[in-house]
């Protein structure tokens, strides 16, 4: 399966700036970063396909060779975990497991319901990557960003993003997968209520919602409400840190979000940064 190969996968619209690393830990669990032209990554395996088998024997051969030289010579962790991912790459090309990443094997009906848009076929393509064992896909969109024309913007990605989401809930339920699948819709700051004069509306980071599906987590459940003013919550007892998200889902994985780990600079660090986030447990149907 997939999950032998232990990757997270960035399905990313924008690819151009490198924005996920593991720099903190080793690059053997970095991010696989995956161009919105899946059809990139179905070409590699095609060309491996295309190069008999002693070829590539005697090129990975001659490539082993001098990677094990140099890095007899430099001691350098970084190139063992190079090597295990290059090999682990190999592995996934030549693997039947493959054509996850090929979309074309869903019915047309299928592709419909998730809608003809970078976010659509992203979201087909996390379902594909979850239903063959990858652990985490993080797929990105853009575009936003309305301090213009916001309606008429709106009109556009709203239904996009509505019918992409619901396609992706409905079929993670529907197959039994939702119940351990955490589904989150996340971003970085909300917006003002109020409209501006180029008819958009302009940053609002004092307070803002997300979206969280299966993994345990109430169905239908609102959590806190955000003030009129879109500066804060009207509860403070309510209020949700950016670090209190993140420890959700933590928690929600089963992971310990307070542990300690080593980084490759010798410094220890946790996925609770100074012990300032709390698991929001009210929002989970166990609590």
């Amino acid at each position: 399966m997939i999950n032998d190969f232990k990757i997270t996968l960035v399905v990313s619209k924008i690819s151009s700036v490198r924005q996920y690393d593991t720099s903190l830990s080793c690059v053997s669990v970095d991010c696989f970063d995956l161009h919105p032209n899946y059809g990139r990554v179905l070409n590699a395996g095609k060309q491996l396909a295309h190069v008999s088998e002693d070829r590539a024997t005697g090129r990975l051969k001659a490539l082993k060779m001098l990677n094990e030289e140099f890095h007899h010579t430099n001691k350098s962790n970084f190139l063992r975990d190079h090597m295990d991912v290059l090999d682990n790459t190999l592995a996934l090309l030549r693997s039947p497991d493959f054509s996850a990443f090929d979309l074309s094997k869903e019915s047309d009906q299928t592709r419909e319901r998730y809608g003809d848009s970078k976010l659509g076929r992203g979201l087909l393509l996390a379902r594909r990557l979850i239903e063959n064992d990858v652990r985490f896909v993080e797929v990105t969109t853009s575009g936003w960003d309305h301090h213009n024309n916001i309606m008429d913007e709106m009109s556009k990605m709203g239904p996009m993003l509505d019918r992409a989401l619901a396609a992706l809930i409905t079929d993670l339920q529907v197959s039994g997968l939702l119940d351990e699948t955490l589904v989150v819709l996340t971003t970085e700051f909300g917006r003002q209520t109020h409209v501006s004069g180029d008819k958009g509306r302009d940053h609002g980071p004092g307070g803002y919602c997300q979206i969280l599906a299966g993994g345990g987590v109430k169905p239908g459940l609102v959590f806190g409400e955000t003030a009129e003013d879109a500066q804060g919550v009207k509860e403070k007892k309510e209020k949700v840190s950016p670090d209190d998200f993140f420890v959700t889902m933590a928690y929600a994985m089963g992971l310990d979000y307070n542990k300690k780990y080593l980084g490759l600079d010798k410094r220890e660090f946790s996925m609770n940064k100074q012990g300032k986030g709390s698991p929001l447990t009210p929002i989970f149907a166990a609590s």
